[in-house]
């Protein structure tokens, strides 16, 4: 979700479980890659079910985001 100011917010979409610092949207999105793309009043989606380990410790959200998941299993 590449955007300038003004524009209308974007969608990521998590398409892998992983949590990896080698994860790049859109190809291999987790949802530490697609909450560092995010801009403010950007919508995360997921294409996955299942678990996500945060190998890397705890997530920052520190913008206006809207999360949409499948929700609990």
């Amino acid at each position: 979700a590449i955007q300038t100011e003004g524009c209308n917010p974007g969608v990521i979409t998590v398409n892998v479980l992983t949590d990896s610092p080698d994860d790049r949207c859109p190809t291999s999105c987790s949802i530490r890659a697609a909450l560092a793309r995010a801009n403010p009043g950007d919508e995360i989606q997921f294409d996955v079910v299942g678990t996500i380990k945060l190998a890397q410790g705890g997530l920052m959200v520190d913008k206006d985001l809207t999360i949409t998941g499948p929700g609990r299993e």
